[in-house]
């Protein structure tokens, strides 16, 4: 199943964002979101989670659950990738406790979360809007100098993200 983004809305919803990357640091990143989403955010660390990362809304907060196991740089990813969902608009609030609890039964219950065969066009083109919004958010790090300081490299990189493709993305949408 071919999917089709259209790009401009995620870069605009980064714009949107007003965030100052020269102080880019994950925590602070989040208490951004959180200000500008008026709602909690919790990034939740679960060690062999069967899916890279998965996100929700209560209530009460969003929640982010990464799989804790993972190389830092990955979950860095994954996590960002999962905030893209909330900046997106792609996430509907579970209702009540019930739900939210029910939620977290099929998560852990369910080891072919890995494989997207099963998710529906709308939700695969949610998943590429996702990618997309991590990815320019990585880009907007290292074109700021921080991915280095980041990532704990001593001496500052020219880093070059390569160009964003795939069969899923529309051009210069």
């Amino acid at each position: 199943m071919a999917s089709k983004i259209d790009k401009k809305i995620v870069q605009q919803a980064i714009a949107s964002l007003n965030y100052d990357w020269s102080h880019y640091a994950f925590d602070h990143f989040v208490a951004h979101i959180e200000e500008i989403r008026s709602r909690k955010m919790l990034i939740i660390p679960v060690p062999g989670l069967v899916i890279p990362g998965i996100c929700t809304s209560t209530p009460m907060a969003d929640y982010i659950l990464y799989d804790a196991s993972d190389i830092p740089m990955a979950q860095h990813h994954h996590k960002l990738h999962e905030m893209g969902h909330f900046v997106l608009g792609h996430v509907q609030e579970v209702k009540t406790t019930e739900d939210a609890e029910q939620w977290l039964r099929d998560i852990f219950s369910k080891s072919q979360f890995r494989g997207y065969s099963h998710i529906y066009e709308k939700d695969l083109n949610e998943e590429h809007e996702a990618e997309y919004f991590a990815y320019l958010v990585e880009d907007k790090i290292a074109e700021a100098h921080r991915l280095a300081e980041l990532t704990g490299i001593s001496e500052p990189v020219n880093w070059q993200i390569p160009p964003f493709s795939g069969d899923f993305a529309k051009e210069d949408s």
